[in-house]
């Protein structure tokens, strides 16, 4: 199993006090603990997720989670990421173990301190191996970047609220369409597939005002004429 695969919502949201069902211990025979089982059961899914998509992961520490989550849970299998992090695929090898080596020792900050992922990226990377950080270099290294993002003018957008980093569409009676104005609002093209399956399948949608991808246009044009 790999380490990207172990899900903290687990850790979060139950404790182990709690008794599987007879269904769940029928299929986690080795795996006594609600958090443990619920974490498998993660696992499996994004696991799912990932077939035919990307490289199938490598083995890591399962003696590291919950306490360092699956990198999987916020940049995905495919390493593409959400809004609230990072798109981690197409980078060299070198860099992306620069990146953590300056995480692990400091040197990679915050310029926003209520931002509580680069915390948790700077506890991780204490926490990994060197053996374990390079393991998760090869591996997200090998995808090449490719488009992940749909940029859509409209003049409404869908309600959306900011939760942990991202907007997410209102539901139900909250739910319906307002102007645009000038915001850029990015959100998930399936709140359930992004937030409760992490599905690497449902990607992001950017909504952008009328006129922004002409005047996006002729900026790059200006640009490369000064170069």
């Amino acid at each position: 199993m790999g380490l990207w695969l172990y899900s903290a919502g687990a850790a979060r949201n139950f404790t182990g006090g709690a008794q599987p069902t007879a269904s769940a211990r029928r299929r986690y025979p080795a795996h006594p603990s609600w958090i443990e089982i619920l974490v498998h059961a993660r696992a499996d899914r994004q696991s799912v997720w990932s077939g035919r998509l990307v490289p199938r992961g490598p083995s890591g520490d399962a003696g590291n989670q919950p306490q360092v989550y699956a990198c999987s849970l916020c940049h995905y299998p495919n390493g593409k990421g959400r809004p609230e992090n990072a798109n981690i695929t197409g980078l060299t090898y070198e860099y992306f173990i620069q990146q953590m080596m300056d995480f692990r020792n400091g040197a990679r900050k915050t310029s926003d301190p209520r931002k509580a992922n680069t915390g948790l990226m700077t506890r991780f990377a204490q926490m990994m191996t060197d053996e374990e950080i390079k393991v998760a270099a090869q591996y997200f290294t090998a995808i090449p970047a490719t488009p992940w993002i749909t940029v859509l003018e409209r003049a409404t957008v869908p309600k959306t609220k900011p939760e942990n980093g991202m907007f997410l569409r209102l539901e139900g009676e909250e739910s319906g369409v307002e102007p645009i104005g000038e915001r850029i609002i990015e959100t998930s093209e399936k709140t359930h597939d992004s937030e409760f399956l992490r599905n690497p399948r449902s990607g992001f949608i950017a909504y952008v005002p009328p006129g922004s991808l002409r005047r996006n246009s002729g900026i790059r044009a200006r640009t490369r004429a000064r170069v």
